[in-house]
């Protein structure tokens, strides 16, 4: 398993570039204590980052990982494959930016 990290920069939708993990599946992502957001939506880039769409559940609904104040893994069961890939919210973190892990299989 590989972990990548993300910076989730306060005050802005985050990252613009996203973070690369090539060919991988998306398995688990860690958001760790910091955030005063609520949720985060996972996205990716067909293109190279110049649109972003969302990444749908079964039913075509958007993922959604709601953040805990105590920070905590959240598991993508199953598994998605999103080489260009962002989490798309605001920290609302006033002390500045919290990094993210995304593990891959």
């Amino acid at each position: 398993m590989a972990i990548h990290d993300m910076v989730i920069p306060d005050g802005a939708r985050i990252p613009a570039a996203g973070v690369n993990v090539g060919g991988a599946l998306i398995a688990a992502i860690h958001i760790p204590t910091g955030s005063d957001n609520a949720t985060f939506q996972p996205q990716y880039s067909p293109d190279a980052g110049t649109t972003w769409d969302p990444i749908n559940d079964e039913s075509e609904t958007p993922l959604v990982i709601t953040y805990l104040a105590g920070g905590a893994m959240h598991q993508i069961n199953p598994p998605i494959r999103a080489p260009l890939f962002r989490l798309y919210g605001n920290t609302g973190n006033e002390t500045g930016a919290i990094t993210c892990e995304i593990h891959t299989i």
